[in-house]
């Protein structure tokens, strides 16, 4: 299997390292990893139009091929896929992130967003984040991450998608090892209320410091934040598609009798 490997951390994060030495290790893939050369947490989709991209080659285990690339996470994704840099990948990874990716989070996330570039590209794509970012949970995600790939891809995954077209992304968040077990949920709700602390540079100036903690007052039961807190590993179908359907259904109802009554 060709494997494509990002994230939002950059290329020597601890996560990213994990999860490809991991999986380097089974000798069953073909890995590139393809990550920004610094940290670009909360960029979201963020892309890189101004500016030339550079990308320095890495040699990895066996052969694989490492691009530290100076642009965000999508670009390491589209420079990887449509720039050439690897063979086309069967699936892209997206991590380990340190921290959480959970509901209302996916919008800003980098981790997230380069899944859903991959699927853009027709490349299924799995998130995939701890809560915590110590040795441990990065090597027990990995660990699944392995035998997922290994053993029940195709179940995940199902049947192929139309050639071209979108392909499934699942955001994964993992708690704390051992967990309970796996838990398919929806994106939380929840948002955040953020406080903007006023400070007082050593040289002068002002300048603003973002604080924010999630509201999870009423939320449903279903859902990724619940989930995780409960100790089950969180898996998330998500989509580039962000159509409100039912506002869409009941607008075209509207505008359709408005139609009739003109005739």
């Amino acid at each position: 299997m060709n494997i494509l490997i990002t994230n939002d951390d950059g290329f020597q994060a601890v996560g990213l390292q994990i999860l490809y030495e991991t999986l380097a290790a089974s000798g069953r893939h073909a890995i590139t990893v393809a990550a920004p050369e610094r940290e670009r947490s909360g960029c979201g989709r963020s892309l890189t139009l101004r500016r030339p991209l550079f990308a320095a080659r890495r040699e990895l285990r066996g052969g694989d091929a490492g691009y530290i690339i100076s642009g965000m996470p999508v670009d390491c994704v589209k420079l990887a896929v449509q720039g050439n840099l690897l063979p086309p990948p069967d699936i892209l990874l997206s991590g380990l992130n340190a921290g959480p990716n959970l509901g209302t989070d996916v919008f800003y996330s980098g981790t997230v967003g380069a899944a859903l570039e991959g699927s853009l590209l027709g490349i299924p794509s799995l998130a995939l984040s701890v809560l915590r970012a110590q040795t441990d949970n990065y090597m027990q995600a990995a660990l699944y991450v392995r035998r997922l790939l290994d053993e029940s891809l195709a179940a995940l995954f199902g049947p192929a998608g139309a050639a071209g077209g979108p392909a499934p992304v699942y955001n994964f968040n993992f708690p704390d090892a051992p967990w309970r077990g796996l838990a398919v949920t929806r994106l939380s709700t929840a948002v955040y209320r953020n406080d903007f602390e006023l400070r007082h540079s050593p040289a002068g100036g002002e300048y603003y410091w973002i604080k924010g903690e999630l509201n999870t007052e009423d939320e449903p039961a279903d859902t990724d934040w619940h989930a995780v807190r409960a100790g089950y590993i969180s898996c998330t179908p998500i989509s580039n598609d962000v159509t409100d359907e039912p506002a869409f259904a009941a607008r075209r109802e509207r505008e359709e009798a408005l139609s009739r009554a003109l005739e």
